[in-house]
């Protein structure tokens, strides 16, 4: 899968990419902005940016709850068998 077929900024795709790294296979982080930054090199408002990005396309839900820690679930991308049982 490219990046243009997510319809994402490169970006979003980096921040994406280590989300699913750190959800693994429970499919939710609890990874705060700060080391977000920290693995990016990019600012705080950008991965701010970033995260609203994926929210608003549906990539990502993000449940917060006062006082604790955002819980970011990550939506797997459904894939669709082809004829000849190859993955698209």
């Amino acid at each position: 899968m490219s990046v243009a077929s997510l319809e994402l900024t490169s970006n979003a795709y980096k921040i994406l990419s280590i989300l699913y790294s750190y959800a693994g296979s429970r499919g939710y982080t609890f990874v705060g902005r700060e080391t977000l930054s920290k693995k990016t090199g990019m600012s705080i408002r950008t991965i701010t940016r970033v995260m609203n990005e994926l929210r608003e396309k549906h990539y990502i839900y993000t449940e917060f709850i006062t006082g604790q820690k955002s819980t970011h679930y990550i939506k797997r991308p459904a894939y669709k068998r082809s004829d000849d049982g190859e993955e698209t």
